[in-house]
Formats: C-alpha cells, sequence, structure tokens
C-alpha cells in the first residue's frame, strides 16, 4: 500500500509539472518515428506535431480541427493521416507541409500504405478505401461488415488485414478486391500487426492477445498471464520477439520472445496510451491521453527497450502558417472518370483536378493525338490551392469528340518565377 501510494504521488508531481510544458494539451491517438530524433504525433482537434530535436521542441504542421486519428509512413519523407469526417492528408517531405487528398468518407481511423502509390484506409460503419496513386484517387472496397474499423495492416500489396468492433478480423488476399471475414466475437479490436506472412497479433481484449501463426486464417486466443492486464489499444512489433501493447490506465506490457511471456513495464503515467511506435529494439514512443477528458495529453520514449519510459516535456516552440488545403506542389492529376463514355448526341464530363502551391498563369487544353488543340479549358491566373475543370467531350465547336485517345496538357508559369512547368495526362473517351 505504501508503494503504491507513492508511486501515484510521483505520478501525480510528474503529470502536473510535465503539462507546464507539453506542446499540446489535447489527447494523442498515433506516433510514428522517422528517426531518433524526428518524430510526427497526430491528436484531437487538429493535432498535427513534428519534432526533429527528439521531442525538446515542437510545430504544429497544419491548421485544422479535425480529429487526426492514425499516421503511417514508408520513409522519411512520405506519409499520411487520417482522422474525422474521412480527411486523409499527405505530406513528401517529412511532415512539414501536409496535403488534403480528396477521399468522401466517414470517420476514418486507420491508413496503412505499402509503398508510395498503393494504400488503404479504414472507418467506421465498416468503411474500406483503396488508392493505387498515393491517394489521388481511392475506390471504396466491400468490407462484408458494417462494424466499424479500428486498425489495418499489409504485408505487401496483396495481403492484408482489417480489425474493429465486434472483434471482427477480416484478410484478403487479392488486394481488397475480396475480404473475408475470417474472426468475429464480443469484444473489440483496435489493433494488427504481421511480423512475417505468417505470424500476426491483434489487441484489444483485457486478459488476452489474439495470435495466428497460418497467415490469419485462423485466431487463437493467448492469455497475457498478468494479474492486472490492460485494455490494448495499439500493438507493434520490432521483430519476431520483441513486441509492446500499450493501453489503458498508462499500461504498457512488452515480451521478448515471441510472446509467449508478457511482462509491465513500468510507465511514468496513469492516462490512457492510445498509440505506440519503435525504430528498432531499444528507441520507441507512446502517446495518449485522459480516457474521460479531452484536455490532457502524454508522450513517453524510451531509449532501451522500455526498460525506462520517461516523460516528453518539450515546448511548443512554431507553428507551420499554411492552410488545411494549401497544395505542396504543383500537379495535375488523372481526370476522373477515364475513359468517359459518349452516347450519340449526349457526352459524360470528365473531371481534372490541378494543385497550384503558389499563385500561378494556368493554361489547359486538350489535346488529339497529332497535336492539334480540340478544347480549352483554362487560361487565367489562379491562386495557390486545389482547382478542378471539366471536359464534356466537345471541340472548339461545341461538337462531340470522335472516340479516341486525347491529351490534356497543362502550362504552369509560376508567378515571379521564369519557370514554365508542363505536364499532361492521357484521356480515353469511348462510346
Amino acid at each position: 500500500m505504501k508503494f503504491n501510494l507513492l508511486r501515484m504521488a510521483v505520478l501525480l508531481i510528474m503529470y502536473h509539472s510535465s503539462l507546464l510544458s507539453q506542446p499540446s494539451n489535447k489527447p494523442l491517438y498515433d506516433v510514428t518515428m522517422l528517426s531518433i530524433d524526428t518524430v510526427i504525433v497526430a491528436g484531437r482537434e487538429g493535432t498535427l506535431l513534428r519534432t526533429t530535436d527528439g521531442g525538446a521542441s515542437w510545430a504544429q504542421t497544419i491548421n485544422s480541427a479535425k480529429h487526426f486519428f492514425a499516421v503511417h509512413f514508408i520513409d522519411k519523407q512520405t506519409g499520411w493521416v487520417a482522422g474525422e469526417d474521412g480527411v486523409v492528408r499527405k505530406t513528401t517531405n517529412g511532415g512539414q507541409k501536409w496535403l488534403r487528398l480528396p477521399l468522401n468518407a466517414p470517420e476514418l481511423h486507420d491508413v496503412f500504405f505499402v509503398d508510395s502509390q498503393i494504400g488503404w484506409t479504414a472507418g467506421a460503419n465498416g468503411f474500406l478505401a483503396k488508392t493505387t496513386d498515393g491517394g489521388e484517387v481511392w475506390q471504396i472496397q466491400n468490407s462484408q461488415t458494417t462494424n466499424s474499423l479500428e486498425g489495418l495492416f499489409f504485408f505487401d500489396a496483396d495481403t492484408g488485414w482489417a480489425v474493429g468492433r465486434a472483434s471482427t478480423i477480416l484478410k484478403t488476399s487479392d488486394g481488397g478486391l475480396n475480404w473475408n471475414i475470417v474472426f468475429t466475437g464480443q469484444s473489440n479490436i483496435f489493433s494488427v500487426y504481421f511480423v512475417d506472412a505468417r505470424l500476426g497479433w491483434a489487441s484489444g481484449f483485457s486478459t488476452e492477445i489474439l495470435f495466428s501463426d497460418d497467415g490469419g486464417r485462423s485466431w487463437s486466443l493467448r492469455s497475457t498471464s498478468l494479474n492486472d492486464p490492460i485494455v490494448g489499444l495499439e500493438i507493434w512489433f520490432a521483430n519476431s520477439f520483441n513486441g509492446w501493447v500499450v493501453g489503458g490506465n498508462g499500461g504498457i506490457i512488452a515480451t521478448t520472445d515471441g510472446g509467449l511471456t508478457w511482462q509491465h513495464q513500468i510507465s511514468p503515467t496513469t492516462q490512457t496510451l492510445r498509440g505506440v511506435n519503435f525504430l528498432d529494439t531499444f528507441n520507441g514512443w507512446a502517446v495518449g491521453g485522459s480516457f474521460d477528458t479531452y484536455d490532457e495529453a502524454t508522450m513517453l520514449k524510451t531509449a532501451d527497450g522500455g526498460q525506462t519510459w520517461q516523460q516528453v516535456t518539450g515546448q511548443l516552440v512554431g507553428v507551420e502558417e499554411q492552410h488545411e488545403n494549401l497544395p505542396l506542389e504543383f500537379n495535375l492529376r488523372q481526370n476522373y472518370p477515364n475513359p468517359f463514355r459518349i452516347e450519340g448526341a449526349s457526352v459524360q464530363a470528365t473531371t481534372l483536378t490541378y494543385t497550384l502551391s503558389r499563385p500561378a498563369h494556368v493554361s489547359m487544353a486538350i489535346y488529339d493525338v497529332l497535336g492539334r488543340a480540340v478544347a480549352v479549358l483554362v487560361a487565367e491566373t489562379k491562386p495557390a490551392g486545389v482547382f478542378q475543370a471539366s471536359w464534356n467531350g466537345r471541340d472548339l465547336n461545341q461538337q462531340p469528340v470522335a472516340p479516341g485517345i486525347y491529351l490534356c496538357r497543362i502550362e504552369i508559369a509560376p508567378a515571379g518565377s521564369s519557370q514554365l512547368l508542363v505536364q499532361q495526362r492521357k484521356i480515353l473517351v469511348i462510346k
């Protein structure tokens, strides 16, 4: 009893002192380490933080009121965040700037990419969507469930798993064309992780962890053998032996033998931990916040595999002046739909989206395969932002064009620059 009272007193002192110097007081939901020094943290009410000095100082990298529930990077430069109101954003410069991607979706809880082009996002009501162009265009997939999906993991472009409420576990072996329900129950599953194509883990139960050794076709409950178990909100493995689960009441458990046994690690917080990420077997971060209120946050880090965890108490030293929709670059996206159809005298319009990272004069036109101008879509100066232009399949004389291949060419002349940027996309018109 004396030990518990002393521990609680120490935790209270550490907690109140850390509040004075934390970069955010909003609950944090996810974290990713790009290096020992560079870390990205996502959370409530638009919290999207970046540090390059191991947490001593932070910058808020986007202005938004939407919650960010998940962050995922494939390398040190390219990453995505997903969250409330179907928001997905992408960075190509290590989290310094973020571009909002087009996706009409409910609340999103996770995002996962296998490379710079192929990725998935999942969320409320069993929503699942896939992109094959880095997030420019998304295709909604049939998840076979209306249960909220909380976590994603893909081993390659074909093989992946999604987990969620009511112990839902889904698996695909064809990139999401078909999803199969492989496990259901009464509890909730919040996270899934596969160390290879065969061995996987899923967390959410308070006394047990789900385990699969056949690529997720079947699952069994494995007891953690702990007297005071935690509700696992996220699971992470650095390799096939070393793994961690974080959850309620600041709980952290770890395994060093591939999940055969689990041990509690001493946590300096009692706040709910919702995200964990390790760079290797030694260096890791965990983030979270109060379960009952929305004005308490915590960040922890370790350099010894979790034998010791310490509170991160860095200062917020900067806010990037970036509107949430301001693009990162000049870009012409592929038109949608493509191909698009002409039926008799009627035509179906196709939409082209282009982004300007600063004001520029824009010229956009449609050409046939012989290089002849067919239609002019844009010829004006635009501010920085994301814009759309439509082509209804008619030529300069407002007559329907013949079926075939056409080119959309955009020329961008940035303000204050002599540079001329040119991009083009192939458009297929069918009858």
